[in-house]
Order: C-alpha cells, then sequence, then structure tokens
C-alpha cells in the first residue's frame, strides 16, 4: 500500500552562505510548499553555532526538512508527503 512519497536529497557544493542563511533556507522551503500546494502549519527553525541550520516546515501532508553543514558545502533534506 502506498500511502506518500519520500524524498531523500543530499545536496553537495552547495554555497556554504545559503547553507547558513535561516532567512535564505525559509524562503526557498516555504517556496517549495507552496509550489507543491501544502497547506503549511508551522514553519520551526535552529541556528547553530558556529554554523549550520535545521529547518522544518510542517505541512498537512507531512513535512519538509534541511539539515546543513556549511563547511562542508552539504546539506541533506527530507520531503515527504501524502497529499
Amino acid at each position: 500500500m502506498k500511502i506518500g512519497k519520500h524524498i531523500i536529497l543530499e545536496l553537495i557544493g552547495v554555497d556554504s552562505r545559503i547553507l547558513n542563511s535561516v532567512t535564505k533556507l525559509k524562503e526557498i522551503l516555504i517556496c517549495a510548499a507552496k509550489k507543491s500546494k501544502s497547506r503549511i502549519l508551522k514553519v520551526v527553525s535552529h541556528k547553530f553555532k558556529p554554523q549550520g541550520v535545521t529547518i522544518a516546515v510542517l505541512i498537512a501532508e507531512s513535512h519538509i526538512t534541511i539539515h546543513t553543514y556549511p563547511e562542508y558545502n552539504y546539506a541533506a533534506c527530507d520531503v515527504f508527503t501524502c497529499g
């Protein structure tokens, strides 16, 4: 039985300035949620010191998350939707 789609992304070679920007990453994830016609329930973020960001966009259909490692130009994304 298939309930939804689960996509896991490993992004390599991303500009470290973007990966360290809560504002820019929130903008990107919210845009992705809107383009998929998902209903955003809540956006939670945390900026690590000295670098790195974690953001979770909770959508009625499930979630979109990102965890960044600017020092490696790397981000891990997880998208699950049942809508």
